[in-house]
């Protein structure tokens, strides 16, 4: 089955009106969202005649990086021009760590449609599943877990990006960090959106 790319457009990011201090910080920390303007399916390529479907109308910013962490690799290389003494591979793993997670994780790049189906799991606590009548219940991957979730991000990238390192690269980070926006999701209440499929 070929993949059918979603269908997106850019959700502005609110900065007209504001004053210096505000627009810095919203440059400094904003990430890019997308919006689908349409249904998109997806053949789920590690379970078995189970198709997916995202909403039109959800919003997500993929798979990316906060901003402030690109600022702690720029904080390890300035430590190490003005002579901290730190172990020098510690210090260039490190910055290589936030640097190239950076490149690799944009949120439209490799990782575009691991990053939107994780995102909608992640914000709902499971995904739209299209039975073969045409209607939609909900489904939870091995049980709907964030756990789950992060190995079908994982096992969608290898399938459709087949980037080994970086797929191996984006999951370690994502294990780090994605405690935080799984918290913050189950503490959020989102308006449910149903696919028109």
């Amino acid at each position: 089955m070929k993949l059918v790319m979603p269908k997106l457009e850019p959700v502005i990011i609110p900065t007209k009106g504001l004053s210096f201090w505000p627009t810095l910080w919203a440059l400094l920390t904003s990430v890019r969202r997308w919006r689908l303007t349409e249904d998109w399916r997806y053949k789920l390529p590690i379970v078995e005649d189970v198709t997916i479907v995202i909403p039109k109308g959800f919003e997500f910013d993929g798979a990316s990086i906060p901003k402030p962490l690109y600022f702690l690799a720029g904080a390890f290389l300035l430590l190490l021009f003005i002579g901290v003494e730190i172990s020098p591979i510690l210090m260039l793993l490190l910055a290589a760590l936030f640097m190239f997670s950076g490149l690799l994780l944009s949120p439209v790049g490799i990782m575009l449609i691991a990053g939107l189906v994780h995102d909608f799991a992640y914000s709902y606590g499971y995904l739209w599943r299209l039975l073969g009548n045409g209607t939609v219940v909900k489904f939870r991957y091995r049980g709907g877990s964030r756990l789950a979730w992060d190995d079908l991000f994982f096992k969608i990238n290898l399938h459709v990006n087949g980037a080994i390192y970086a797929d191996w690269l984006a999951a370690f980070l994502l294990r780090l960090f994605g405690g935080v926006a799984w918290r913050n999701a189950r503490n959020s209440h989102y308006r449910e959106i149903i696919p028109d499929s």
